[in-house]
């Protein structure tokens, strides 16, 4: 049987306007790489053209781009782009604020690269200086629309191992909620109802989990919490349960016993806070 064929002509060359509407960066890809460079977390190399990016993002919301070639074979598409380069010129003579003359881009055909980098940058630990310095630059920070959606289809279809679930898990708990966090993820889940997968999903997720005598306790501060909020509308008083008792339809027996049911309830809620 033969080897399915990958088409190779699945690169281009594109450019990017500031908010001016001048050329300042021309580029090869394939994919979603033109799109990539609003992407905040990309926006840490080649410091000019990253101003450059953030201020037609701050004036115009996004960066114009155009494909100026498609469907192109690699070499093709470094050709071309180092035919444009040359007629736009670098700066500071020309308008571009690309690095290089172009063409030096490869591919990672066979993953070797990535591999390569994977291998670097595993057990490197980000200290604590490093953490706070990031955090603060972002705070407060918001992605454009652009940005988070191209974000959730890069994310979107990926399955994290159980490794990577635990580590993620580890890193965020014990962190405390402010009232006003607590209150948007309230609004946001209010009202949702969750489909049958996600409640059997959520119950085999919970399934032989042992909770400490610390979420225990928790759990039990929290129902009282909730019962001393509650119990005055759900006193049995209002039922009135003497009309069971002397019901036509309700045998005085069984009247009886569904009283007796009643105020047992009506002093336990009354015990609770």
């Amino acid at each position: 049987m033969a080897e399915p064929t990958v088409s190779t002509n699945v690169f281009y060359v594109y450019i990017l306007f500031d908010w001016r509407g001048l050329p300042f960066y021309v580029g090869k890809g394939k994919g979603r790489r033109w799109l990539n460079h609003e992407c905040p977390c990309n926006l840490r190399t080649n410091a000019h053209r990253n101003n450059i990016i953030r201020k037609t993002l701050l004036l115009r919301g996004s960066v114009p781009k155009i494909k100026i070639a498609e469907h192109l074979l690699e070499a093709t598409a470094h050709e071309i782009e180092k035919l444009f380069i040359s007629a736009l010129g670098r700066k500071p003579i020309g308008l571009l604020a690309n690095k290089t003359d172009g063409g030096e881009g490869t591919t990672d055909k066979t993953g070797a690269i990535g591999r390569k980098i994977s291998a670097k940058k595993k057990g490197h630990v980000v200290s604590q200086e490093t953490r706070a310095l990031l955090r603060s630059r972002n705070l407060g920070k918001r992605a454009s629309t652009e940005t988070r959606r191209a974000q959730s289809m890069a994310a979107t279809g990926r399955i994290r191992s159980a490794e990577h679930n635990k580590k993620l898990g580890d890193a965020k708990r014990g962190i405390p909620r402010s009232e006003e966090t607590k209150a948007k993820i309230s609004a946001v889940k209010k009202g949702k109802k969750l489909t049958p997968e996600m409640i059997a999903r959520s119950a085999a997720g919970h399934r032989g989990l042992k909770r400490s005598i610390e979420t225990k306790e928790k759990m039990a501060a929290a129902r009282h919490k909730w019962w001393a909020a509650h119990r005055q509308t759900m006193a049995p008083a209002a039922v009135q349960p003497e009309l069971f008792a002397s019901s036509e339809m309700v045998s005085p027996d069984a009247g009886a016993a569904v009283s007796a049911v009643l105020a047992d309830c009506g002093t336990r809620s009354s015990r609770v806070g």
